[in-house]
């Protein structure tokens, strides 16, 4: 129906009287265009009214979130990190860089977690064992080592591998990571990515203090489609997870079959066949 129909038909008597009618005297119209009285189990005529979108000018929107100035604070101190004297932004394909910091705790953490992103692959470490790894990913990976961490000091180790997910000669590749210990007093320590991490090019090499390239938001990060460099994350931690499954198979297949296969592999990943979920 035009809008001029449209109003012509809210305009007739027969819709008044439908309307006036009605007992109570109020009239509640649901998202499409049912027009109802009392109840749900009240009597209700169907009138259906479509009109053309307003004008951009008239819509306005923002993101709600929670503002938590710690993590704030803590994103904005982060800092790329890649081997000293060397072009983060022009790596040789399959470059191994290893970033080693030593965290000393006077007693054992109630609680603590590494926070990873690399365009590259990487496998993280904590006291020669592995918590982590991934590949060409965009966000922090959340990995909780609070069970491996002791009084005193604690090595955590980064290997990352300077990977294209198409073939080139060169990629851009950093590394960046935040640590967050809780104390048994409930106090929190957040300790970004800096000056104070340390790299090399392999186990064979000396450590030497690693270069800092620049903040999170250097594009230094990977996109969506796996290939095209962006500014890094903007938070470090989030509530929802982020899941990724790499899928191969026949091109010509069915947009519906494709679909249906998604959702049974994060539906595995989330409740495992065992899970009884």
């Amino acid at each position: 129906m035009s809008n001029a129909l449209a109003a012509q038909h809210l305009s007739t008597t027969e819709f008044h009287s439908a309307v006036y009618n009605l007992s109570p005297s109020v009239a509640v119209f649901d998202c499409d265009g049912t027009l109802w009285s009392g109840d749900a189990g009240s009597g209700f005529m169907t009138y259906s009214v479509e009109t053309g979108l307003l004008s951009p000018s008239d819509w306005s929107a923002k993101w709600i979130r929670r503002t938590n100035p710690a993590a704030e604070q803590e994103l904005a101190a982060v800092r790329w990190l890649w081997l000293p004297n060397a072009d983060a932004q022009h790596v040789p394909a399959n470059t191994t860089a290893e970033f080693r910091y030593t965290l000393h705790l006077d007693a054992a953490p109630t609680r603590a977690s590494l926070h990873i992103v690399s365009p590259g692959a990487y496998v993280a470490t904590v006291n020669s064992t592995v918590t982590g790894q991934h590949k060409a990913w965009g966000a922090f990976d959340w990995e909780e080592i609070g069970p491996l961490l002791k009084s005193g000091d604690n090595e955590i180790l980064v290997k990352v591998i300077a990977q294209a997910k198409v073939s080139a000669p060169e990629v851009s590749t950093a590394f960046a990571a935040s640590l967050r210990i809780t104390a048994s007093d409930g106090t929190q320590r957040r300790i970004p990515s800096d000056a104070t991490w340390q790299a090399r090019t392999d186990s064979n090499a000396e450590w030497q203090p690693a270069q800092v390239v620049g903040p999170i938001t250097t594009p230094l990060s990977i996109g969506t489609d796996r290939h095209s460099e962006v500014p890094g994350p903007n938070r470090i931690a989030t509530e929802a997870a982020l899941l990724r499954k790499d899928l191969r198979g026949d091109a010509q297949c069915e947009k519906q079959n494709v679909h249906h296969d998604l959702l049974d592999i994060f539906h595995n990943l989330l409740f495992p066949p065992n899970s009884n979920a």
